[in-house]
This record gives structure tokens, sequence and C-alpha cells, in this order.
């Protein structure tokens, strides 16, 4: 997080070359700066966590230090959406900690917040002030630069709540609610949205040289493909994440376990929430970070303090599982090497496009498609 934050840093700054990929700066290593940020809210919890839970001083400053980067970054990136995800994020797991558990709450933050560690936070505050209000100091003149609603800061803030700062997500939304309204029982199909929603834009956000290939909310796009089962999957998903929280806060004894459940439950749902505005499940390093905060949750949660239920179950009932495992991983092995060889030459096929080399794009094309239907442009 540190090394992405400073090379995005110096990018807006204008210290770093130009020669760093980019459809929209600062972007980092990410390509472009929306995704730069999903990643940030994603892991700028995790490095809070490192530095309230560490005693050792280097990793307090490390801890302190990438965190403080990391929101420098992200505000650079103006990505209102991601800001969003991460504050609410924010408050509604200090909500429910104060509303179900306020007394561990108080002792967490006494244990977390000795004297040295007020002067790395007021160091770090510091940091993001100085930095954090900079103006650009990089040019770009194509499409995806930083309009007039993104001139700063402050005015990316209230562009949220100007008329017009949805760019146009409403219309797609309530677009979707009428796909949703015409295939409530199954839904269009997995990947079928793009497909389906010409049919309802009525000429609004479909052009000749565009076409919406998601709905920039990730609850609507799960529920108008996978219809209400699979919305009720991933909200029953998101629930048993803030159960386990809340019960980790109320049974468990240790604070650390207690700041653990806060960072993990917070960089779940800035993804999610970030996921209300933009689409960061198409990305994996934000999905990465979410399974991950899922997972520790999980493992905290099964301390016989917290968990009532027997931690070791009998080989019957675990060996159907644990055969189960090997085949999985091989099968989704053996997709994700297939997608890889596909995304090699599907970007050749894509440059040969841009390059007007016909020869070349049926040559890259024929070579992609063996590997599996990926992307439907390949044809």
């Amino acid at each position: 997080g540190t090394l992405v934050s400073l090379l995005g840093i110096g990018e807006y700054l204008g210290f770093v070359p130009h020669w760093i990929p980019s459809t929209g700066r600062p972007s980092s290593t990410f390509g472009f700066r929306n995704l730069a940020a999903f990643y940030l809210v994603a892991n700028l919890p995790l490095a809070g966590l490192l530095f309230l839970t560490s005693r050792r001083p280097f990793d307090r400053w490390l801890g302190a230090l990438s965190a403080a980067f990391m929101f420098v970054f992200l505000l650079y990136t103006r990505t209102r959406g991601s800001w969003v995800g991460l504050f609410a994020a924010t408050l509604l797991n200090f909500g429910l900690w104060a509303l179900f558990a306020r007394k561990t709450l108080l002792e967490s933050i006494k244990t977390a917040f000795d004297r040295p560690a007020l002067i790395v936070t007021a160091c770090s505050v510091l940091l993001v002030g100085a930095l954090g209000p900079l103006p650009e100091g990089f040019r770009e003149h194509h499409t995806q630069r930083f309009d007039d609603k993104k001139a700063d800061i402050s005015s990316a803030v209230a562009s949220i709540f100007k008329k017009g700062g949805d760019r146009d997500r409403f219309v797609m939304w309530w677009q979707t609610l009428e796909m949703i309204r015409d295939h409530p029982l199954l839904g269009v199909g997995l990947g079928n949205w793009e497909y389906a929603y010409p049919l309802y834009d009525d000429g609004q956000m479909v052009r000749p040289e565009h076409s919406p290939l998601r709905p920039h909310n990730d609850l609507l796009w799960i529920w108008s493909e996978t219809g209400p089962l699979g919305l009720l999957a991933y909200l029953t998903l998101l629930s048993t994440c803030l159960l386990l929280a809340v019960r980790i806060w109320r049974r468990a004894s240790d604070p650390h376990d207690h700041l653990a459940a806060l960072a993990c439950s917070i960089t779940a749902f800035a993804v999610v929430g970030a996921g209300c505005f933009s689409f960061p499940w198409e990305r994996i390093p934000p999905s990465m970070l979410f399974w991950l905060a899922l997972a520790v949750l999980g493992i905290l949660a099964r301390n016989p303090e917290v968990s009532s239920a027997p931690i070791y179950r009998s080989m019957r009932q675990t060996r159907p599982v644990v055969l189960l495992i090997p085949p999985l991983l091989l099968t989704g092995l053996g997709i994700t090497v297939r997608h890889i060889g596909f995304d090699y030459y599907y970007v050749r096929t894509a440059v040969a496009f841009l390059k007007k080399d016909s020869p070349a794009i049926v040559q890259e094309a024929a070579r992609a498609i063996p590997f599996g239907p990926f992307n439907h442009q390949i044809f």
C-alpha cells in the first residue's frame, strides 16, 4: 500500500514520468484512478490495524504512515464513490460496536491509544493535512481527465449533492430496475446485463462509441443477473460478516481481536460501499482483500470465547469436504490459466485493431478463441 501510494502521489504531483500506463491519472500501477481507489479503501483499514495492534515503534510508524499515504492518494484520485463507501463502512461499524458493545469499544480504544500512539497519530494527521490539499502537478488532455466537478477536494465533495453529479448512474439504476421487473425469478443470466440493457436504454446511455457494460451498482447487478436468490445469497453473506463482528466485540476478551474485527469488517463493507456506485467486484485486488477480511473474521469467530459450537468435527463429517477441495482448486486454477492465456492474445488483438492491422487481428483472435470465449468482443 505504501509503495503504490507513493507512486500515485508522485504521479499526481508531477514527479513521476508519464511512461507509466494510465487512462486516468493518478492511478499508480492500476491503469485508472478509480481502480486504484478500490484497492485503497480495502487496504487502508488493514494498515490502520497494524498501527493499532503493534507495540514495536517501527510497526506503528509503518502502519500509520501507510494509512496516511493511502488516504492522501485516495484524496488525489477524486473517486467520490470510494470516499462514500469507506466513510459509510466506518460509520456503520463504529455505530454497531457502540450500539451492541460500547464497553469493549472504550476499552479497546484506551488500549490502542497510549502516548506513543497519539504522537504517531498526530504526525500522520499533519502529513495528510499538508499533502491532501495540494493541487495536481500534471496535465492530461484525454476524455478521462479531471473535470470542473473534481477540480479540488471540496468541489468533488460538493458535486455529490449537485444535479448531474451522479453521471447518469440514476438512469442506469432505474432502467435496471425495469429489467428486474421483467425477469423477476431468475434474472437475465450471469454476465448478460450488458446484452439486455440496450433494450431498456431508450437512447440515453448507448451511443455509437460507447455502451455500458455494467450498472455501476453491484447490488442491482447481482439482482438483475441472478434474480432474488442471488441477491439473497449475497445479502446473507454480508449479514453474516456483520454478525460475526458484533459477536467478537461482545464476547472476545482480547482487545486486539476487537480491533481486528473492526478493521476487517470496514474493509469488507468499504468494498461493498464502493460497489454501490462502481464495480470493484470486477477487480482482483479489492476482491482479494474482501475475502481475506471475511476469512479473518471467520477465524476470530472460532475462538471458544466467541463461538459456542464445537470447533472440531468428526472425520466422517469433514471427509467429503476435504475430498472436494482439491478438484475445486484444480478446476479454478485451470479456468484461471485459460483466462490468462486468452487475455494475452486478446490484448494483442486489441492493439492490432487500434493499429488497423487486419491480418494481425485475425491471427491473434484465432489464437485467443481456443482458450475459451472469455470476452465476446474477440469475435
